[in-house]
């Protein structure tokens, strides 16, 4: 397993979250993590190892609201990204709130919280909430026209 994975994983322990919560929260491609955490071995014997690509490793310091230098071990220092938009929120922040909305069934606050972003971010809470409206049960259209 690479360094960068090893990062990785940490972040999500420390964040009390799972593999499959980051991956949708981030929009990265099913089984992304696992497939990084898992070493292939060659006929030849010798081990092969996959890291996150380029986008994957932007996407992952978005959601995670670190730089891509600290995902890279470039650095040890998580910092923040910088944004020239303040407005825009922390991709866990936002995912965290909107879980809680969601479970708490206070989809009136939820509705006025996603409206409220850009397309961008839209689209991707859209895919982290559809993974959690479907397992509490919940009608995502229903939640998103209050």
């Amino acid at each position: 397993m690479t360094e960068i994975t090893k990062r990785i994983l940490n972040l999500i322990k420390e964040r009390n979250l799972n593999a499959h919560k980051v991956e949708v929260g981030a929009c990265l491609p099913n089984a992304s993590i696992q497939s990084w955490t898992k070493d292939k071995i060659r006929k030849d014997g010798s081990i092969t190892e996959t890291t996150p690509s380029t986008e994957s490793i932007i996407k992952l310091a978005k959601f995670f609201n670190v730089s891509a230098d600290y995902l890279l071990c470039l650095t040890d220092e998580p910092r923040p990204l910088k944004t020239s938009d303040k407005e825009k929120p922390n991709a866990f922040a936002l995912s965290t709130k909107l879980a809680q909305l969601l479970e708490d069934k206070d989809f009136a606050n939820f509705a006025k919280l996603y409206n409220a972003l850009n397309s961008e971010y839209q689209k991707q809470v859209y895919a982290y909430i559809l993974g959690v409206a479907t397992t509490l049960g919940l009608d995502i259209a229903k939640i998103l026209e209050k």
